[in-house]
């Protein structure tokens, strides 16, 4: 663990290689795999923090736009963590900074080439992000992602201050979008968190206490949720 907060620390060329390379990711995603398996805090939840730190570190080291693909799996990993662990790991302003990025919202170029499988990939191809296919592919995984912290914390009492930021940017995203395709994802997305939102308003006024008095990660969770 200090050899990987050492690499991320330490922001020379070599590093990034380093961090943003397979064998680098595998060993947090085996970490986030083992970590999640056994979340107690009697067990390996405690390490469900420095693993965050380690991981934050990669993104912020990701700077480069054609580095997407590793920032999903990242992401993926913290999601993984907070749903399992019951922490507090925010994401979705992560992949806000995708969508708003300048090599997404410039105009782009059409293109017949075969799509990069975002899955089996830390890098997009020299040049692709010039590309509306490979755009496309970027903005729908940074949707679904959004998405995806959506539902792990859809049952906290906070949820509603959380995603407040994240519904008025997609709106916003949406608006000043020239594709159907994104706009249509962007607008959706925001009107599914603002649902969950009125909902745990509703469920949280009648648990008669306010929100800093819960300490619970999901006390709206149904019964036999």
């Amino acid at each position: 663990a200090l050899h990987l907060r050492t690499a991320v620390n330490k922001k020379t060329s070599d590093n990034v290689r380093q961090v943003t390379s397979w064998q680098y990711l595998n060993c947090l995603r085996l970490w986030t795999r083992v970590i999640s398996a056994h979340p107690a805090e009697d067990e390996l939840g405690a390490l469900a923090f420095p693993l965050s730190q380690v991981l934050g570190g990669v993104l912020s080291m990701a700077e480069s736009m054609y580095l997407c693909p590793l920032r999903f799996h990242v992401v993926q990993c913290l999601q993984s963590l907070a749903a399992h662990c019951q922490v507090f790991i925010p994401t979705a302003a992560k992949m806000i900074d995708v969508l708003e990025h300048q090599d997404i919202t410039s105009k782009a170029s059409s293109s017949t080439d075969v799509l990069p499988e975002l899955t089996y990939t830390v890098k997009l191809p020299t040049d692709s992000l010039s590309r509306a296919p490979v755009r496309d592919l970027v903005v729908e995984e940074a949707i679904t992602l959004i998405r995806h912290d959506a539902e792990v914390y859809r049952h906290h009492v906070g949820f509603p201050e959380y995603a407040y930021l994240t519904i008025r940017k997609l709106r916003v995203f949406a608006k000043g979008s020239k594709i159907t395709k994104w706009r249509d994802l962007a607008r959706t997305t925001a009107s599914q968190l603002e649902s969950i939102s009125n909902d745990v308003k509703t469920a949280r006024a009648s648990l008669g206490k306010t929100p800093m008095q819960i300490t619970e990660f999901e006390p709206l969770l149904p019964v036999g949720g």
